[in-house]
């Protein structure tokens, strides 16, 4: 028979369990939605830059004929 000062450190140490862990997949979730954030804005820059750099020039030849 288990005695209630062993089932009570039980508990106590199954809730600290169950804290660390929600603790751990908070900042796994806040840690991914930076990381996506990050890469998204990365992505934005890159097709700017992209699409941006040959278009200037291309803008600046057909000013000239005008």
């Amino acid at each position: 028979m288990v005695s209630l000062w062993e089932n009570i450190k039980y508990r106590v140490g199954k809730d600290r369990l169950l804290l660390a862990r929600f603790i751990e997949d908070l900042a796994g979730v806040s840690y991914d939605f930076y990381k996506f954030i990050f890469t998204s804005v990365c992505y934005l820059l890159a097709g700017m830059f992209i699409v941006g750099v040959p278009l200037y020039p291309i803008a600046v030849a057909f000013t000239m004929f005008d």
